[in-house]
């Protein structure tokens, strides 16, 4: 008999089409997710919901951040700074993959995975999945 390896988990903050998105492929690639949201017992994760995961576990951002020592960071660039200051310590010595996208109006010059590190500098930030570039 051959032993399971155990199942890996991962943060999701962010609910909207691009974390549901990836919170569904993680689900499916067989991650215990948690999705983070500033109000979840508010959110519907419809897109996500699926007969074989059932509804995905939504709590609010700091309980997610403690499930997991990865996070994948799916929220605008705008928002980044108060996060950044309400959430600091909570990521400390976790792996953060920055998910978003530079739009025209991105108030930096930097990357935005670089000015996200210069945010949370206890943090590991890495940079996934660019795509489309935002309006």
């Amino acid at each position: 008999m051959t032993a399971q390896a155990p199942q890996q988990s991962v943060s999701v903050l962010g609910t909207g089409n691009f974390g549901q998105a990836i919170g569904k492929r993680l689900l499916r690639s067989q991650y215990d997710v948690t999705f983070g949201s500033r109000r979840p017992k508010s959110r519907d994760l419809q897109k996500t919901r699926d007969d074989t995961f059932g509804t995905p576990r939504v709590v609010g951002m700091r309980e997610a951040m403690k499930e997991s020592d990865v996070i994948v960071l799916a929220l605008r660039v705008a928002n980044f700074q108060s996060f950044a200051r309400e959430f600091r310590s909570d990521v400390a010595g976790k792996i953060i993959v920055d998910v978003s996208n530079r739009s025209k109006s991105t108030p930096v010059s930097s990357s935005n995975a670089e000015f996200l590190q210069g945010l949370l500098p206890e943090a590991r930030v890495v940079k996934a999945f660019r795509g489309v570039t935002e309006p």
